[in-house]
């Protein structure tokens, strides 16, 4: 009995590791925050995945650059920015940039984040994302335009 039971346990650990490292390496993670746009995470270094989104509330429009995962240690620098435009316009260098921030080393499960106030205007806006892992070249990744209100509310 005893020998049966380790040999399910086993089976049930490598069935649980497999599946971890199915949703880990192969299956994408594109998602849509309520209130704005998310990327699909993007790969670099050994192996990091970083998701940019952007959103609204309470008047002021955030970006944000998640580390979603790191394997291995990887040094990731990170610039989030915010574009905006009383036009739609899909091409940030014709926008207005409004708002930034960087890190030299974006940890795994860390965020960091820009913000900047509508000032009560409707307006489109990109968030955009430059990152370097170790010695890769930089990389670009923007959102979509968004339309939001003076309230940060998404406009359809």
């Amino acid at each position: 009995m005893t020998n049966r039971r380790t040999k399910l346990t086993a089976v049930l650990l490598a069935l649980l590791a497999a599946l971890l490292c199915l949703g880990l390496f192969v299956l994408p993670a594109t998602a849509h925050a309520d209130s704005g746009e998310e990327t699909a995470p993007e790969t670099r270094g050994i192996y990091t995945r970083l998701a940019l989104s952007i959103k609204g509330e309470n008047g002021e429009i955030i970006a944000t650059v998640t580390n979603v995962f790191t394997l291995g240690s990887s040094t990731v620098k990170v610039r989030v920015e915010l574009y905006s435009s009383t036009y739609y316009e899909e091409d940030y260098t014709k926008m207005t940039l409004r708002s930034g921030a960087s890190i030299g080393d974006l940890n795994i499960f860390k965020t960091i984040d820009t913000s900047c106030p509508t000032n009560g205007e409707t307006l489109y806006w990109v968030a955009r994302m430059r990152y370097k892992c170790d010695d890769e070249p930089w990389e670009e990744t923007c959102t979509g335009p968004n339309k939001f209100n003076g309230n940060g509310e998404v406009v359809e």
